[in-house]
């Protein structure tokens, strides 16, 4: 109960600074428009969780400031053929020492990404604020906020990687432990090589950490998973796709834009047929 209403005062406040919220967000320029994200030239030389740059932050949720360093840090991680890629994950370290027993816990948090476009991953959330980051990803950043306050150490990834991949297993289950591994490997957050791990996710964050979960034997062996907590996961893939393409119909018509299906042609554009929004509403795209 106390960590509800810490959450309704946290709302309150956010509400009553929106304006500020604003100014800020305004100067942020969405990944696509960020060269720290890009994808280095050199990327094949890195080896997968590999950390390639950092910048720090100061992390905030519902403009309210968070007890902690932050930093969002770029690593090596493959898309679904095994091809290099890079992608990013924010890192955040309680600024109160650990009193638990052991080393520091690390949460990977996986937010409901559920988009294909920058501005709807975690690592936007952080910077753009209330205003240009109201997405699934930015309501999420309450939990982060839980976990944080129980004193553990937390890496949340842009798990769909610099495509916006939504729903392709392949790319979040090795955005998810590749963050994983760079933010073992991150020196400044001093995260402990013997930390116990826990997966986190709901509804499309569930997804991929079920995902995560399930390559995590294969492709990471070396991670010690502790815990995984997955709440709601698409488990029909195919009906997810048929819902929110009855949403756009219904919400946007004349106004509608790509959205959900697109992930899974940028992973495999010669395999999935898939119908889009378009400016007229729906149209098929091949």
């Amino acid at each position: 109960m106390k960590k509800i209403i810490a959450l309704v005062v946290v709302l309150m406040v956010a509400t009553t600074m929106r304006a500020t919220a604003t100014e800020a967000a305004r100067s942020v320029p969405v990944p696509e428009d960020d060269p720290f994200y890009d994808v280095p030239a050199d990327i094949a030389d890195y080896r997968n969780g590999a950390v390639i740059d950092s910048r720090p932050i100061e992390p905030r949720v519902f403009e309210v400031p968070l007890p902690a360093q932050a930093w969002q840090v770029k690593y090596r991680t493959e898309d679904r053929r095994g091809r290099p890629s890079a992608t990013v994950t924010t890192v955040l370290v309680p600024n109160a020492p650990w009193k638990g027993e052991g080393p520091r816990p690390l949460l990977s948090y996986q937010t409901a990404e559920d988009g294909v476009a920058g501005k709807c991953a975690p690592s936007y959330a952080f910077n753009a604020g209330v205003t240009h980051a109201m997405s699934n990803s930015y309501a999420e950043l309450a939990f982060v906020a839980l976990a944080v306050g129980r004193g553990w150490a937390v890496s949340v990834p842009d798990y769909e990687g610099p495509r916006s991949e939504f729903l392709v297993a392949g790319v979040q289950a090795k955005g998810v432990l590749d963050g994983i591994r760079a933010a073992r490997r991150f020196a400044p957050a001093g995260i402990s090589r013997e930390a116990p791990i826990g997966l986190w996710g709901y509804s499309g964050g569930g997804l991929a950490t079920l995902t995560a979960a399930q390559w995590q034997p294969s492709y990471a062996p070396g991670l010690p998973i502790a815990a995984v907590a997955a709440g709601a996961p698409a488990t029909d893939i195919r009906q997810s796709i048929d819902a929110f393409e009855r949403q756009l119909r219904r919400r946007c018509g004349r106004d509608g834009h790509q959205r959900l299906p697109a992930g899974l042609p940028r992973a495999a554009p010669d395999a999935v047929p898939v119908r889009v929004g378009s400016g007229e509403g729906t149209c098929d795209r091949r």
